[in-house]
């Protein structure tokens, strides 16, 4: 396997919203568009259960997500912040 698309639909009262929850390619093929080719899948299946918006989370480390997901159409709308301590 090459990689993969995990893909789920947030229902909310006001309107439905697709995420890209996963997306993974193998590291010995990053950089051959198996990425692109695995979100645009992705994003058709959304669009195939009548999903008009889609998000998706991404580390901000990540330059080459930021920048097929940017190629892509998305924008950052927000960030967040993440916290973790010895325990």
């Amino acid at each position: 396997m090459l990689g993969f698309c995990w893909t789920k639909v947030h229902r909310s009262p006001s309107s439905p919203i697709g995420e890209i929850y996963v997306l993974a390619v193998r590291p010995t093929h990053h950089g051959r568009g198996v990425g692109r080719s695995l979100a645009e899948a992705g994003l058709r299946s959304l669009r195939d259960r009548w999903i008009e918006r889609a998000m998706l989370f991404v580390d901000a480390a990540n330059t080459s997500a930021l920048g097929l997901y940017e190629r892509l159409g998305f924008t950052i709308t927000c960030t967040a912040t993440a916290f973790s301590a010895s325990v």
